[in-house]
Formats: C-alpha cells, sequence, structure tokens
C-alpha cells in the first residue's frame, strides 16, 4: 500500500476508534506500515498510536517522515510491537534523544534497539533520499549526539553495529564513543 493510502486508512480507523478494524488493515497490507515521506501531525501520530498500540506485530516504515519532536516519546514503548524499522539517520538520532530523555530509558533503547535489529546506522548508503541533497553530504554527529549515542548502548545487553560511515566526528565528539567500544561492531 502507498504511503498517502496507509495514513488515510490509519485516520479512518482512528475517526471510528474501532480497533478491530487494525486486524484488518494489518492482514491488508501485510503487517507493513509503509509511512515513508509523510508529514505527520500530533493527529496522525496519535492515529498511528491508536493502530500500534491494536497490533500485534508490524514492520514500521518512517524513512524521511517527518514528524513533530513533542511526538516522539509517546512512541518508545510501543516499538515492542515492531518487528522491523526503518528510519532515516536524523529521525534515527532523534529517538536516541528522546530514549535519553525518556522516564523509561532503559526499555526504551531496548524497544528501539530490537525494532532496528541492534543496528544504528547513520550512513547515507543505507537509506539515501537522492531528492535530499542534504544527505549526500557527510553527516555530522555533535558531541552531544555521541554522547547520547554512548549513554543509549551503555545501557543495553546486546552488541549493537553502530555504523558511522559518512558521518564527520570532531575528536571530543568520538571520544564520547570510547566507553562503548567493546558493544559495538563497526
Amino acid at each position: 500500500l502507498s504511503p498517502s493510502f496507509t495514513l488515510s486508512i490509519i485516520m479512518e480507523i482512528y475517526e471510528t476508534r474501532f480497533p478491530q478494524y487494525v486486524s484488518s488493515l494489518m492482514s491488508s497490507a501485510g503487517n507493513d506500515i509503509n509511512l515513508n515521506e509523510r508529514v505527520l501531525d500530533s493527529v496522525h501520530c496519535a492515529a498511528l498510536r491508536f493502530v500500534l498500540e491494536h497490533c500485534n506485530t508490524v514492520k514500521l516504515g518512517l524513512l524521511w517522515t517527518s514528524t513533530p519532536e513533542e511526538e516522539l516519546e509517546s512512541f518508545l514503548p510501543l516499538l515492542s510491537r515492531v518487528t522491523q524499522l526503518s528510519v532515516d539517520r536524523l529521525l534515527l538520532l532523534k529517538l536516541l534523544h528522546c530514549c535519553s530523555s525518556s522516564d523509561l530509558q532503559q526499555e526504551a533503547a531496548d524497544f528501539l534497539l530490537s525494532a532496528l535489529h541492534n543496528r544504528l546506522d547513520f550512513s547515507c548508503c543505507s537509506a539515501l533520499d537522492l531528492t535530499d541533497t542534504q544527505n549526500r553530504e557527510n553527516f555530522k554527529l555533535t558531541e552531544k549526539d555521541c554522547r547520547i549515542i554512548s549513554s543509549v548502548l551503555q545501557k543495553t545487553r546486546s552488541i549493537v553495529k553502530l555504523i558511522l560511515q559518512d558521518c564527520e566526528l570532531s575528536d571530543e565528539a568520538l571520544k564520547q564513543l570510547w566507553p562503548i567500544l567493546p558493544q559495538v561492531r563497526l
């Protein structure tokens, strides 16, 4: 299903508040919610949360999707239902920032890493939007970004693949990643 059609269906389900429609959507869409390249407002986010709350497992595509920053943290507990999460590197970084500020930091980080299959990919080659010149440049990870990545990964027991290809890091930012080197594959 196309992202725009999927979003329309999600909005209809949300407006009816009839959770039984969620299983119909999931079977029609092959348990795959594709919202790539969508601009989601707070109502769209509420509708997506409603669907996620009433499904068992789902693949969720949010590549190049724009969501209000204040909505992101509310998705973290629902990632336990997401078997595969596809996000671009900017949204990935925003989700990691949310994990670090969440009251349920450890649980949120575990759900996020599980949905990402223990892979934090900040490279441009894995999810390159050719229409966006910003994605073709090196991605600048700040010292704060690296501190948050390190903080989130220090709390996990899993070995995580950290892909920093096409990333620009200062020496100070790189120092923030030293504590997690035993826990990551580069």
